[in-house]
Protein backbone atom coordinates (compact mmCIF):
# COMPACT_ATOMS: atom_id res chain seq x y z
CA UNK A 1 0.00 0.00 0.00
CA UNK A 2 2.49 2.58 0.83
CA UNK A 3 4.48 1.27 -2.28
CA UNK A 4 1.88 2.39 -4.58
CA UNK A 5 1.14 5.98 -2.87
CA UNK A 6 4.93 6.32 -3.37
CA UNK A 7 4.83 5.56 -7.09
CA UNK A 8 1.78 7.77 -7.46
CA UNK A 9 3.22 10.67 -5.33
CA UNK A 10 6.81 10.02 -7.76
CA UNK A 11 4.29 9.96 -11.18
CA UNK A 12 2.19 13.43 -9.80
CA UNK A 13 5.76 14.81 -8.59
CA UNK A 14 7.06 14.20 -12.26
CA UNK A 15 3.76 15.43 -13.71
CA UNK A 16 4.12 18.53 -11.65
CA UNK A 17 7.92 19.06 -13.01
CA UNK A 18 7.00 18.47 -16.71
CA UNK A 19 4.30 21.00 -16.50
CA UNK A 20 6.46 23.83 -15.07
CA UNK A 21 8.80 22.74 -17.55
CA UNK A 22 6.14 23.68 -20.26
CA UNK A 23 5.15 26.71 -18.76
CA UNK A 24 9.05 27.96 -18.58
CA UNK A 25 9.67 27.20 -22.14
CA UNK A 26 6.50 28.82 -23.19
CA UNK A 27 7.13 31.73 -21.57
CA UNK A 28 11.02 31.77 -23.38
CA UNK A 29 9.52 31.54 -26.66
CA UNK A 30 7.25 34.31 -25.83
CA UNK A 31 9.77 36.63 -24.26
CA UNK A 32 12.00 35.81 -27.69
CA UNK A 33 8.49 36.27 -29.85
CA UNK A 34 8.24 39.65 -28.35
CA UNK A 35 12.05 40.54 -28.39
CA UNK A 36 11.95 39.92 -32.49
CA UNK A 37 9.32 42.20 -32.48
CA UNK A 38 10.30 45.23 -30.59
CA UNK A 39 13.66 44.99 -32.28
CA UNK A 40 11.58 45.18 -35.89
CA UNK A 41 9.95 47.50 -34.91
CA UNK A 42 12.73 50.00 -33.36
CA UNK A 43 14.65 49.26 -36.45
CA UNK A 44 11.60 50.10 -38.74
CA UNK A 45 11.07 53.63 -36.42
CA UNK A 46 15.04 54.44 -37.12
CA UNK A 47 14.44 53.76 -40.57
CA UNK A 48 11.32 55.76 -40.77
CA UNK A 49 12.85 58.65 -38.55
CA UNK A 50 16.16 58.38 -41.43
CA UNK A 51 13.72 59.15 -44.46
CA UNK A 52 11.89 62.10 -42.61
CA UNK A 53 14.78 63.58 -41.97
CA UNK A 54 15.99 63.04 -45.42
CA UNK A 55 12.96 64.44 -46.70
CA UNK A 56 12.99 67.45 -44.23
CA UNK A 57 16.56 68.58 -45.01
CA UNK A 58 16.10 67.62 -48.44
CA UNK A 59 16.03 71.91 -49.34
CA UNK A 60 18.88 72.23 -47.62
CA UNK A 61 21.07 69.48 -48.89
CA UNK A 62 20.42 71.09 -52.69
CA UNK A 63 21.20 74.65 -51.17
CA UNK A 64 24.76 73.25 -50.53
CA UNK A 65 25.22 71.17 -53.50
CA UNK A 66 25.37 74.21 -55.69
Amino acid sequence: MQEQAGKRQEAERRHVAEQIEAERRATEKYKSDLEGKVQRERALAEAEGRIRENRENEDINRRCES
